[in-house]
């Protein structure tokens, strides 16, 4: 792997943190990364940004930081522009990925190229429960 230690690059995504576990939430316009963001905190985790992300490359892989622009900041549709605590500096653990179907009942383990890294990657478009399933996954650990 080529030495990226220090590179970062801004990218369309939500993130939030639950145990110093970070999650990039990515997909298209309107896919439901800000309402995703929303079920995590209404659970317990703290926002890290929305809309847009800065991914950094660290010393033992990739962290996430708002942009100055919008810390503490997120759009609730219908509701407007909510101000909340947030965390910078987080390690990325996971993408959630709200373009893609998983269509199976137990999917393989599944990366998202980022960097030059691979990120464990759940396809989540459509998946209802998602949150709660999110919320006890970076609580406990991935056996399947």
């Amino acid at each position: 792997m080529e030495n990226t230690a220090g590179k970062e690059i801004s990218i369309n995504a939500s993130a939030i943190a639950l145990e110093e576990k970070g999650v990039l939430i990515i997909g298209p316009s309107g896919s439901g990364k800000s309402t995703l963001a929303i079920e995590m905190i209404s659970l317990g985790a703290t926002l890290v940004a929305d809309d847009q992300t800065n991914v950094m490359v660290g010393s033992d892989g990739l962290y996430l930081s708002p942009l100055k622009s919008n810390a503490g900041l997120i759009e609730s549709r219908y509701l407007g522009i909510l101000k909340l605590p947030w965390q910078e500096n987080v390690k990325l653990t996971a993408v959630i990925d709200l373009s893609k179907t998983e269509k199976k009942r137990l999917p393989p383990f599944r990366t998202h190229k980022l960097l030059n890294y691979k990120i464990p990657c759940i396809y989540a478009k459509g998946n209802r429960i998602i949150a709660k399933a999110l919320f006890v996954l970076l609580t406990g650990e991935r056996k399947h």
